[in-house]
């Protein structure tokens, strides 16, 4: 696995960019470390020690804001560290704001959609079920008591 690490951090490094495949390794990397599809400081210093992994200062210094503001970290959380971002969406962050922009309009309070309804349109576009549950557990972290979210946090999370 630290073969495997190594040479997406070179890639990312060299593109800026991952294949699919690189980016489920991983994912699957983080599953196999974290519980529940969450990971503590302890068990991402343990992943990186098995996987001879030392990340950058820059790393290190974003993994600690975000440890200082919750206990647990998501894979997208984990991911957004290396910069490893949703370049392969087909549209631009425009026009996903402007499309969830136009969702939220069903609701009262401005600027939010509600996990339901991003479940709803996920299954529309036949997105996978595992694919579906790991994308809205993703969302959990973003939404508030009521189940909504604010969809310029999740556009940003994805940009």
């Amino acid at each position: 696995m630290s073969n495997c690490i190594n040479k997406i951090m070179d890639q990312q490094a060299k593109s800026n960019k991952l294949t699919m495949k690189q980016v489920e390794e991983l994912r699957a990397m983080f599953t196999c470390y974290s519980k529940d599809d969450m990971m503590t400081q302890e068990q991402l210093n343990t992943m990186f020690a098995n996987i001879n992994f030392v990340p950058t200062q820059s790393q290190k210094e974003k993994y600690a804001k975000l440890f200082a503001i919750r206990d647990k970290i998501s894979c997208n959380e984990f991911m957004t560290i290396f910069k490893i971002k949703a370049d392969d969406i087909p549209y631009s962050k425009s026009e996903i704001l402007n499309a969830f922009k136009f969702l939220s309009q069903e609701y009262k309070k401005p600027n939010h959609i509600n996990k339901e309804r991003i479940q709803e349109v996920l299954k529309y576009l036949e997105l996978d079920g595992r694919d579906i549950a790991k994308i809205m557990h993703s969302l959990d972290g973003l939404a508030d008591k009521d189940g909504d979210i604010d969809y310029r946090d999740l556009v940003e999370s994805l940009f």
